[in-house]
């Protein structure tokens, strides 16, 4: 999964140890990944009209990662929340699948069920790429080493799919 997240630009890593799979993910980090991921699939982006992609904290970022965080809002798949969009700040596991279904879908699911990222992880979980005993950390940060297995769980199912639909 490293080394296809190499190949694909979505990490500048080539070895596992330069890639630091156990530490935590953060938004900016995850804006850049994600980016790029939509980037080597085509994915276009989905219904944008009611977001708004000035955040108030993008002086914090890291200057080389504002442009993913601005595609990634412009893609609609990851947004802030007040006008924030919090880049050091670890991503949880759901707010990082939910960016991967906003992009297959082409749409936000529902959001309005108790917890708010049911229908992503049911869709998810439709997918193959987490189990139910997933659900139980849905709410923890992701670790870089969960972000290269969802990935690439991602891709496996989607050439699968896509070949189905042809």
């Amino acid at each position: 999964a490293n080394r296809w997240m190499n190949d694909n630009r979505l990490t500048n890593y080539k070895t596992i140890t330069e890639y630091k799979p156990f530490e935590n993910l953060n938004r900016e980090q995850a804006a850049k990944i994600l980016s790029m991921f939509a980037s080597v699939f085509g994915f276009s982006k989905i219904d944008t009209t009611s977001i708004s992609c000035v955040f108030d904290d993008i002086d914090v970022a890291d200057a080389s990662l504002t442009t993913y965080i601005q595609q990634v809002c412009n893609l609609g798949i990851m947004q802030g929340s007040n006008g924030y969009f919090n880049p050091k700040e670890n991503i949880t596991k759901s707010q990082f699948i939910a960016s991967i279904i906003r992009l297959f879908e082409g749409k936000k699911l529902d959001e309005t069920t108790n917890p708010r990222w049911t229908k992503y992880f049911e869709k998810a979980q439709q997918m193959g790429m987490v189990s139910p005993a997933d659900a139980i950390t849905f709410d923890n940060a992701i670790t870089r080493y969960e972000v290269a297995l969802f990935l690439y769980r991602f891709k496996v199912k989607y050439q699968i799919l896509q070949n189905l639909n042809n």
